[in-house]
């Protein structure tokens, strides 16, 4: 019995590690996740906060829509960047993004505000015994 048929996931790490280029990023299908900020959600008694990281972006990339009890948070680039240098890696991506939230029952919609500073864009939603209703949302 071999080793490759004992350990297959062990040897294959290793093949990669020993034969890729160090800064090779594989092309996956998990590879759109890289495009997507990550988010911290905070509660407290009076409402939930957001905190979506995107770093260079402004803040008029940024759309937040309510519909339906979802909250979407889409941002648009401002487009190519057009300095050519030779990158050995790109770690910058301001491409667009789109991500849902369902909101939970007791959110007044119509209260929802957002704020973006320091490449932090944060959304503020209120809790409510009585909901209303509000499809758009300024950011400040």
């Amino acid at each position: 019995m071999t080793t490759e048929r004992i350990f297959p996931t062990i040897n294959k790490l290793i093949d990669n590690i020993l034969n890729e280029d160090f800064f090779h990023i594989p092309s996956t299908n998990l590879q759109w996740a890289a495009t997507l900020p990550a988010v911290n959600i905070r509660e407290s008694d009076q409402a939930f906060t957001l905190e979506v990281a995107a770093p260079g972006l402004s803040k008029e990339a940024f759309d937040l829509q309510v519909e339906e009890q979802v909250l979407t948070i889409s941002a648009k680039s401002e487009g190519e960047h057009t300095n050519k240098a030779n990158y050995i890696r790109k770690g910058f991506n301001y491409q667009n993004f789109k991500r849902s939230f369902r909101l939970p029952k007791g959110i007044d919609t119509a209260a929802i505000n957002a704020k973006y500073e320091q490449g932090v864009l944060f959304i503020e939603i209120p809790k409510v015994t009585e909901a209303k209703s509000k499809t758009k949302i300024t950011i400040e």
